[in-house]
């Protein structure tokens, strides 16, 4: 009788500990399920973009020399002065002068500021970012 009861009592604690472990294993895969990422990134996410950059003596022309456009393009000068939301086609050339250029505070890039640095934000086709920069001597 003290036999079978401790039988019975094991299985008890037995039976507690499997349902504990079930439990667990469902939490971990619809938390699992719930938190991972829509998609895996298939490649990089930020694309080191191909443009030719040249600074002439009125106007700024830029390039793009990818075989993909540049969707809602971002260029800066200076890290403070922009011209946004464009779109740039493959294998085009833009002239561009300084006072395209705005702040946030809508104050024109003055033209006796001498461009330093330029950079190129956009959207790709893919989905991805594209991303440029070159300094000026």
């Amino acid at each position: 009788m003290v036999y079978i009861l401790c039988i019975q009592g094991f299985n008890i604690i037995l039976m507690k500990h499997l349902r504990t472990i079930i439990w667990t294993v469902i939490i971990l895969i619809i938390g699992y399920l719930i938190l991972k990422p829509e998609n895996e990134p298939k490649e990089e996410q930020i694309v080191h973009l191909r443009a030719e950059v040249s600074l002439k003596e009125d106007h700024i022309e830029v390039k793009n020399l990818d075989d993909f456009d540049y969707l809602n393009t971002r260029l800066t000068i200076n890290e403070y002065y922009r011209l946004n939301g464009f779109n740039m086609a493959s294998g085009e050339q833009y002239s561009l002068w300084q006072s395209e250029f705005a702040h946030s505070n809508k104050q024109r890039m003055p033209l006796a500021q001498k461009p330093i640095l330029f950079t190129i934000w956009c959207d790709l086709p893919d989905g991805r970012k594209g991303y440029f920069t070159q300094r000026f001597k």
